[in-house]
């Protein structure tokens, strides 16, 4: 057996005591993959690529105004600091 098939192979591993146990199952890539194509539509996956890309861009543009709230005055508000 090679190391890929022993990467690749389910392994079970008991951790804890006698009361609580969990179990570690390490699944092939391609079992994971063929079950992502089978479950998942070409659709509901763009719609996820753009969820994700649109969270992405609002935490951007969140940060960005952060910053510059912290850098710059904003000048409509600037004589409400001046009395």
């Amino acid at each position: 057996m090679n190391r890929e098939d022993q990467r690749s192979s389910r392994r079970w591993e008991v951790v804890g005591g006698s009361s609580t146990q969990a179990v570690t199952i390490a699944l092939p890539r391609a079992v994971v993959t063929e079950w992502a194509l089978a479950t998942f539509t070409k659709e509901r996956m763009a719609e996820a690529a753009l969820c994700v890309a649109t969270v992405s861009l609002i935490g951007v543009v969140l940060f960005s105004l952060h910053r510059a709230m912290e850098s710059y005055m904003i000048v409509g508000f600037a004589p409400l600091f001046n009395q």
